[in-house]
């Protein structure tokens, strides 16, 4: 369920008991003037009290449909804030983790495992894999099949793999 949708079915329950509250009070009162001449003043001390009960039920239900209001309000702020710091985010790891090198961009994936690189990509369209290493450098190797990349992306190292890498041609496509 939405949750500002459930906020509006709060805030209109909230007052409707207002509304409520506010004609039962009404009632009371008449009640009182018609029955007070029969009750002990201990008996209307009572009655009042708990008819104050009822007023101060729909007073403070009015100050919560208005901390609700603001409440939402600073809510609805944060959320933006963090949607704009995440988008943010996003976009930095994109940029981080992608690199346009000759009209091709490759998005690498982080490797956590290896010592050797940070991040692997590959287009299989142009058989280009793009391999950043710890130092900072991106390579770009050519005519990599695909088979090649995944047996690379799964491994917990590249530096098996650094024998067979030197059988494709590359370029350096960033200096640190």
């Amino acid at each position: 369920m939405d949750r500002s949708f459930i906020r509006m079915q709060m805030l209109a329950k909230l007052e409707e008991f207002c509304f409520y509250s506010e004609k039962y009070l009404k009632e009371l009162n008449k009640e009182r003037k018609v029955i007070g001449v029969e009750l002990t003043e201990e008996e209307l001390k009572e009655f009042d009290d708990m008819t104050q009960q009822i007023f101060n039920f729909k007073h403070s239900s009015s100050e919560i449909i208005d901390e609700i209001d603001v409440i939402a309000i600073r809510l609805k702020s944060l959320y933006e804030e963090y949607v704009k710091r995440h988008n943010s985010k996003v976009i930095e790891y994109k940029n981080k983790y992608s690199f346009e090198y000759e009209g091709v961009t490759i998005k690498r994936k982080p490797l956590q495992y290896s010592t050797f690189a940070i991040s692997l990509g590959y287009d299989a369209d142009t058989q280009l894999m793009d391999i950043e290493f710890k130092g900072g450098k991106i390579y770009r190797y050519k005519n990599v099949p695909e088979e090649f990349y995944l047996k690379a992306s799964v491994k917990n190292s590249l530096r098996d793999l650094k024998q067979d890498l030197s059988n494709f041609e590359f370029v350096t496509i960033k200096e640190k």
